[in-house]
């Protein structure tokens, strides 16, 4: 509720609602169930980014961008929240875990038996992983629903997307490259701003900080400290 300001008084209701950018919905893997999660994570609104080292001409064209590296997938998932789904169907699991973790994923989901899973397990640990780092991968990757068909498992691994969307946290502050990302995240209120299109920012020990309205910088600017501290 804010006054008027005009002599004749009263006052006026502001409604606001935010806009977040959408979940990213990382699928790797040429396999049906990966066209399918490309294609349902579209309809529901998700950014879809498919993986497929060699092959990103067979990507479906619904889906928003594609990688033929795996080795470029901490610079994807910088600036975004983002859910990593794994259905290669063995062909190269491990390098995409690895990947994902490297760039702060923190939900890799992966279409494979849990007996698969743990000997993979042991491979990425022996090359170097942090086994307490593996604690993010789920296998298998799905709502246990009795799906058979790949349009079925598709859609349990998005009931398991949709169940965990809230716990998936911003990934990182700056990419692998040393690139900026394209949002920030407000220190005071956690609005994420873009930072191409930011108009309110302030420098403080040699950082820049985003916000998404002067009051918001003029808090900042009060007590720094206690934002980043936060």
């Amino acid at each position: 509720m804010a006054p008027m300001t005009c002599h004749s008084g009263g006052s006026v209701e502001v409604f606001l609602e935010p806009y977040l950018p959408p979940l990213q919905l990382v699928v790797a893997g040429e396999s049906p169930v990966a066209d399918n999660l490309i294609m349902l994570g579209h309809t529901m609104g998700y950014r879809t980014l498919a993986v497929r080292p060699g092959a990103v001409e067979t990507a479906p064209e619904i889906a928003d961008a594609t990688l033929g590296d795996p080795g470029q997938l901490p610079d994807a998932l910088a600036g975004r929240r983002s859910a990593v789904i794994v259905a290669t169907m063995g062909m190269y699991d491990e390098d995409i875990i690895r990947s994902a973790l490297d760039g702060g994923a923190t939900y890799i989901a992966l279409v494979a038996s849990r007996r698969r899973f743990e000997s993979m397990r042991e491979m990425l640990v022996e090359s170097g992983v942090d086994a307490d780092q593996l604690d993010a991968v789920k296998a298998p990757a799905g709502l246990n629903i009795n799906a058979s068909t790949p349009e079925e498992i598709a859609i349990s691994i998005l009931a398991e997307v949709i169940e965990n969307k809230a716990s998936i946290p911003l990934i990182g502050a700056a990419t692998a490259s040393g690139t900026q990302p394209d949002f920030a995240t407000d220190p005071v209120c956690g609005m994420h701003v873009e930072i191409a299109t930011a108009r309110h920012t302030a420098e403080y020990r040699g950082t820049t900080y985003y916000f998404c309205c002067p009051g918001c910088k003029a808090r900042f600017q009060k007590r720094p400290e206690e934002f980043i501290a936060a």
